[in-house]
């Protein structure tokens, strides 16, 4: 990664100094994104009894008491919190780390790819109940969790490129 930046010309530095920001301003989103996502699991809990009722089931199961079964569950969706926190700072840290130039791996190149292409086949499960075979019309808080997905997808796009122009710029010689 490291290169002499006097020999890009003037045109590839300005170029290589908005990829470089946009992939740092791109890192920094995806980060933020991470804690947005650990908010929204726990409004999603918290607002819809029927989900609550579903993740904190407090039914006996084989002698084991409530409060054994509510206490796993917590510690499991602390657990599941604590990796979606270190995938998205993994990502986005790399990504900040790469456009700086104290990283040569691509991993959240990798990884945002694999993102988007996730993010974007989970769509059609807004309209569409696998269990009930139907189309089903989004509820208002599917429409914000899709403008959410939408600009997650604009970000891991703008990631990509940033990444993939950076990698052009600095390979020029």
């Amino acid at each position: 990664m490291r290169y002499d930046i006097n020999q890009l010309n003037t045109g590839d530095r300005v170029k290589l100094r908005r990829f470089r920001d946009n992939l740092k301003l791109t890192g920094g989103g995806y980060v933020v994104f991470g804690f947005w996502s650990i908010v929204k699991f726990i409004m999603m809990i918290t607002m819809q009894q029927e989900y609550a009722d579903k993740i904190f089931e407090t039914s006996q199961v084989d002698g084991v008491p409530d409060s054994t079964i509510l206490a796993v569950d917590i510690i499991f969706f602390i657990l599941v919190s604590l990796f979606v926190i270190w995938i998205h700072l993994w990502i986005g840290l790399g990504a900040i780390k790469y456009a700086q130039g104290k990283k040569k791996r691509r991993t959240h190149l990798i990884l945002a790819i694999i993102g988007v292409l996730i993010t974007i086949a989970q769509m059609p499960f807004y309209f569409y109940d696998p269990v009930e075979k139907v189309l089903q019309s989004a509820q208002l808080m599917d429409i914000a969790s899709i403008m959410v997905d939408i600009t997650l997808i604009f970000l891991f796009l703008d990631m990509i490129v940033s990444t993939i122009q950076i990698d052009k710029l600095i390979s020029k010689d």
